[in-house]
């Protein structure tokens, strides 16, 4: 299956997951993020 992302196709399971990580970004990780409701934070390192 397929889904566009942040202007991107990426191919995603039946579940939604994504199934190439090749196509992993950090707009694609943002917007995934926000679908699932999960609030992302920048590390710190403390």
């Amino acid at each position: 299956m397929e889904k566009t992302i942040a202007g991107k196709t990426i191919s995603v399971n039946e579940e939604g997951y994504l199934t190439d990580f090749k196509q992993w970004d950090k707009e694609v990780a943002e917007t995934l993020a926000t679908e699932a409701h999960i609030n992302l934070s920048p590390v710190t390192g403390k």
